[in-house]
């Protein structure tokens, strides 16, 4: 049985993802996160085109084509063409999410990578959004996660295929509104961030701005708010030592006990038990690559 996608890129970089599911619906993926250190990787071309986004780490330097091109985070994105083959050079640790297309050749973004042919890099902070969501995702929230994968892979394809339009249209328009909001809720996640002011910052009406977010995101902004704070709490419980009452106060929340009750709610596990699971799991993987 030939390897898949994932497989090979498994072995190639000698690490495995530390989450990994396949998503149905209208833009089936295959989703993995990945957090590692590592200096160099080769990796040869993949039987399925992917989409890379990188959500924090150290810079980055790509050379699929000639000569190596720069690339910082936390914006930056990668469309990869099947079989064409990448070698990689970073510094520091990487947080970062690949996205396998499945369904090959009915996917607008998989066409449009085979008709370029090369590593097609780009910065979205609304593709970063949705693919943070999407590998933070639940496996009970299905509808959800669908709708995120495709405002991921539909923005993609907006970005690459009119990377510089000459004329302004309605959906450049709500999409370029909508980012300024994702951005601040995700630089802001302590800030109230009540939909009037969300609405502000967009500078439409609160029902216009309500309904473009509803369209956009499937999600109420309400919603979608909170599913920034609880993610960002699971990352600071897994990656800091900040007690878990700093952790409340950064993220936004009014007390610890409402924090516990909605992070038991999305998650189920307390936060205090979340960073145990994780730092034992932390301490399993960096037993496993010793030497």
């Amino acid at each position: 049985m030939s390897e898949s996608a994932w497989e090979i890129l498994h072995r190639e970089l000698g690490h495995e993802p530390v989450g990994a599911w396949q998503l149905g619906g209208s833009t089936p993926l295959f989703v993995e996160r990945y957090l590692y250190r590592h200096k160099r990787n080769e990796v040869p071309g993949l039987p399925l085109t992917v989409l890379l986004v990188q959500f924090g780490g150290g810079s980055v330097e790509e050379c699929s084509n000639p000569g190596f091109r720069i690339r910082r985070m936390p914006t930056q994105a990668m469309l990869l063409p099947r079989g064409v083959a990448t070698s990689w050079r970073y510094s520091g640790a990487l947080d970062f999410g690949i996205f396998y297309l499945l369904g090959e050749g009915s996917n607008l973004l998989e066409v449009l990578a085979q008709e370029r042919g090369v590593a097609l890099p780009f910065s979205d902070e609304l593709v970063s959004a949705a693919a943070w969501q999407l590998v933070n995702g639940r496996e009970d929230d299905e509808k959800f996660l669908e709708q995120m994968a495709a405002v991921m892979i539909g923005q993609a394809l907006r970005r690459l295929a009119n990377p510089a339009p000459t004329s302004i249209n309605p959906s450049h328009t709500h999409l370029s509104r909508l980012q300024e909001v994702l951005n601040h809720i995700r630089e802001h996640p302590a800030a109230g961030l009540s939909v009037e002011e969300l609405a502000a910052i967009a500078g439409v009406s609160v029902p216009h701005f309500f309904r473009l977010f509803q369209q956009c995101t499937g999600v109420s902004p309400h919603r979608y708010v909170l599913s920034t704070r609880l993610e960002l709490a699971r990352t600071l419980l897994a990656q800091s030592r900040y007690p878990i009452s700093q952790i409340v106060e950064q993220c936004g929340f009014s007390s610890t006990s409402h924090f516990t009750s909605l992070f038991r709610q999305a998650f189920s596990v307390t936060p205090a038990k979340s960073r145990r699971e994780r730092a034992g799991a932390d301490s399993a993987s960096q037993e496993q690559s010793a030497p």
